[in-house]
C-alpha cells in the first residue's frame, strides 16, 4: 500500500550500551489496472465491473470490464385477411447484423365477411330448406347469401255425410286454394246407411194367392226397409171314382169338394160311365211337377206319367171302359248366374238365362223385385250383397225356386312407400302394395317413368315431382295412391389424398369438404391404419371445419408416415345418408 512506502529510523540500545540504528526504507511496489471493453444484446449483462485480483508482486491488479449495449431492433408488418384462421400477431425472433435479435412483429387484422339472410314461402315441400351461395364482397371476402324457404300451410278438411244410396257412397277428395295460396283439400266420405229386409212367408191353397210381393218402407234411418211376403201353395188333392152303368141315364159326372189335412180343397169327382161298347178315353193333362193324379185308384205323378186303366162292366150287358192316361209335368229349369261386385258397397247382379221345361210368359222374382210377363231373357236384376232366392213361375203356376249368393266385394287397397329420395340420374323400380288384380292403371305424370299403364315401371330421376297411381276394377271401382319423389343434385365431397401435419399451418388437418349447403353434417368418420386399427373417430361435426378433423395423432402422439383409410355416413340437408370411403397418406 502506498502508505507503507518510505524510510523510518528506528533508534534502538544494543547489547554494548550503544545506539543501534535500524533504517527501514520502503518501496511502492507496482500495482496495475485492466480496462476491458465489451458489448452486449443483454440490458442486463450491461454496466462495469471491478474485479481486485493479486499481481506477481502481490500487488493489487484491478481488472475493470465494461460492458456496452448493442441495439435490437424491432420491424412491424400490417397484413389483412379474409381468413379468421390467418389473423392475429405473429412474433419472428431473427438475428440482426450486430448478432443482436431483430424482432419482426406481422399483425394480420379480419377483413370483413358480410351475411345476407332472405326469406320466401313456398307451398312446395320440394322448393322448401335453406340454400347457401358464397359471393365476393368489395374485399375480396366472403359474402354468402343464406335464403330460407319455409313451408305454408297446406290444410285438409274431413267431411261425412250419409246416404241411402249405395251409388253416393265412398270418398271423394276435391282440392282448392286456401289463404296462402296452398291446396285445401277437402275429403268428403259418404257411408251407407242400412236399409233392411224382412222376409215373411205365407201359405195359401189359391194359385192366384201365391209367390212374392214386395212392399218398400221406410227404416229409422230413412232408407228402405223391403217387406216380402213369400206364399207358397198348399198341396190340393184330386180322387177320381169310377162306376159303371149300362143305363145312360145314370152316366155323368158328380164332384165333391171336401177339405184335405191342408185346409184346402180335396176334390172327389165320381164318374159313372155307360158300358155299352168298350169305350175308350184319352186322359191328357199338364202337371207341375210334384202333384200327382189318382185314377182308378192308381197314382200317376212323374214317376209314372203315362199308363191305361181299364173299367170292366159290373153288368154282363155292359161293355168295359179302357182310359188311357198321358200326363206332361211342368218343371220350368233356367240358368241362374250371380256376379259379385267388384268393390264394397258396390251392387252386384243376377242373371237368369233362358227357362226350360216350362210355358211362358213367366213372373220372376228376386230380391224384393216382381217381374211379371217375362218373355225375353237373359234377364239382369242389380242386387246388394246378400243371400237371395230367385223364384221361376210359368203360366201354370209351376214354381222353381233357387238358392244365390252375392258376396260382398273387396275394399281396393293401394300404397306407394315413400317418400323416394334419389340423386339424378339414379333408376328404382316402383313397387305399390295393391290387394287386388287391376283391369287398367295410370301412373300421372308419366314423363320420367318407362311405362304409364304397368304396376312396376322404372323410375329414371330427373327432377323432383309427387306421382299419382289410380288402379281399376271396372264399374266404378278404383284405388289411388302418391308417392313423392325427392330428386336431389350430384352431391361434390373432397376428401384431400393427402396432408402433412408438422404444425405449418399448411394442410395440417385431415376432414372433408364439400359445397355450402350440400351436407347438412358428417354423421360419423372413422380412420384406420394399414392393419385395421382404428386410430381416429368423430361424429356429429360439419363438414370444411379442419379444426374438428384429424391432426394426425393417436392417443396424444404423432403417427408415423404411412396409409390411412376412412370411412364417413355423410347426412344431406334432405335427411339421406351416404357412405364415402377412401384413403389418405400422412407425411411428415
Amino acid at each position: 500500500t502506498p502508505l507503507d512506502t518510505g524510510t523510518v529510523v528506528q533508534n534502538l540500545t544494543g547489547q554494548t550500551g550503544c545506539d543501534s540504528i535500524v533504517i527501514t526504507t520502503t518501496t511502492l511496489l507496482p500495482s496495475d489496472s485492466t480496462l476491458l471493453t465489451q458489448s452486449s444484446c443483454n440490458p442486463a449483462d450491461t454496466g462495469t465491473v471491478t474485479q481486485l485480483l493479486a499481481n506477481q508482486f502481490g500487488c493489487d491488479s484491478v481488472v475493470i470490464l465494461n460492458t456496452l449495449l448493442v441495439d435490437s431492433d424491432t420491424t412491424l408488418i400490417d397484413l389483412q385477411s379474409c381468413n379468421p384462421l390467418d389473423t392475429g400477431t405473429v412474433v419472428q425472433n431473427l438475428t440482426g447484423q450486430t448478432g443482436c435479435d431483430s424482432i419482426v412483429i406481422t399483425t394480420t387484422t379480419l377483413l370483413p365477411s358480410d351475411t345476407t339472410l332472405l326469406f320466401s314461402e313456398s307451398c312446395n315441400p320440394a322448393d322448401t330448406g335453406t340454400v347457401s351461395q358464397v359471393l365476393a364482397n368489395q374485399f375480396g371476402c366472403d359474402s354468402t347469401v343464406i335464403s330460407t324457404t319455409t313451408l305454408l300451410p297446406s290444410d285438409t278438411t274431413l267431411l261425412f255425410s250419409e246416404s241411402c244410396n249405395p251409388a253416393d257412397t265412398g270418398t271423394v277428395s276435391q282440392v282448392l286454394a286456401n289463404q296462402f295460396g296452398c291446396d285445401s283439400t277437402v275429403i268428403t266420405t259418404t257411408t251407407l246407411l242400412p236399409s233392411d229386409t224382412t222376409l215373411l212367408f205365407s201359405e195359401s191353397c189359391n194359385p192366384a194367392d201365391t209367390g212374392t210381393v214386395s212392399q218398400v218402407l221406410t227404416n229409422q234411418f230413412g232408407c228402405d226397409s223391403t217387406v216380402i211376403t213369400t206364399t207358397t201353395l198348399l198341396p190340393r188333392n184330386t180322387t177320381v171314382f169310377f162306376s159303371q152303368s149300362c143305363n145312360p141315364a145314370d152316366t155323368g159326372t158328380v164332384t165333391q169338394i171336401l177339405t184335405n189335412q191342408f185346409g184346402c180343397d180335396s176334390i172327389i169327382t165320381t164318374q159313372v160311365l155307360l158300358f155299352s161298347d168298350p169305350d175308350y178315353q184319352l186322359v191328357a193333362d199338364t202337371l207341375c211337377a210334384g202333384e200327382s193324379l189318382v185314377i182308378n185308384g192308381t197314382v200317376y205323378d212323374q214317376e209314372r206319367p203315362i199308363g191305361q186303366e181299364v173299367i170292366q162292366s159290373l153288368a154282363e150287358e155292359c161293355d168295359s171302359v179302357v182310359i188311357d192316361i198321358a200326363l206332361v209335368f211342368a218343371a220350368p229349369e233356367a240358368e241362374i248366374r250371380p256376379t259379385n261386385p267388384a268393390c264394397e258397397g258396390l251392387t252386384g247382379f243376377i242373371e237368369i238365362g233362358p227357362p226350360e221345361n216350362g210355358f211362358p210368359p213367366y213372373t220372376i222374382t228376386a230380391a224384393g223385385q216382381l217381374l211379371e210377363d217375362v218373355s225375353a231373357f237373359p234377364v239382369t236384376i242389380d242386387v246388394l250383397a246378400g243371400d237371395y232366392t230367385v223364384e221361376l213361375t210359368d203360366a201354370l203356376g209351376c214354381t222353381v225356386s233357387q238358392p244365390v249368393s252375392i258376396t260382398e266385394g273387396i275394399s281396393p287397397a293401394l300404397s306407394i312407400d315413400g317418400p323416394l329420395i334419389l340423386e339424378q340420374g339414379d333408376t328404382l323400380t316402383l313397387r305399390p302394395m295393391i290387394n287386388f288384380d287391376p283391369v287398367t292403371l295410370e301412373w300421372r305424370p308419366a314423363g320420367q317413368l318407362s311405362c304409364s299403364d304397368c304396376l312396376n315401371p322404372v323410375l329414371e330421376a330427373s327432377e323432383s315431382t309427387t306421382l299419382l297411381l289410380t288402379a281399376s276394377l271396372g264399374n266404378g271401382c278404383s284405388a289411388t295412391a302418391n308417392v313423392q319423389v325427392l330428386v336431389e343434385q350430384q352431391v361434390d365431397i373432397y376428401a384431400p389424398n393427402i396432408f402433412s401435419p408438422n404444425g405449418d399451418g399448411r394442410n395440417d388437418w385431415f376432414t372433408l369438404f364439400s359445397t355450402p349447403g350440400q351436407i347438412d353434417r358428417i354423421e360419423r368418420m372413422e380412420i384406420y391404419d394399414r392393419w385395421g386399427n382404428q386410430v381416429f373417430a368423430q361424429t356429429e361435426f360439419p363438414a370444411n371445419n379442419v379444426a374438428v378433423g384429424w391432426d394426425g395423432t393417436f392417443r396424444g402422439e404423432p403417427m408415423g408416415p404411412g396409409v390411412f383409410t376412412y370411412y364417413a355416413q355423410v347426412r344431406l340437408p334432405t335427411g339421406r345418408i351416404i357412405l364415402q370411403k377412401g384413403d389418405v397418406t400422412l407425411i411428415r
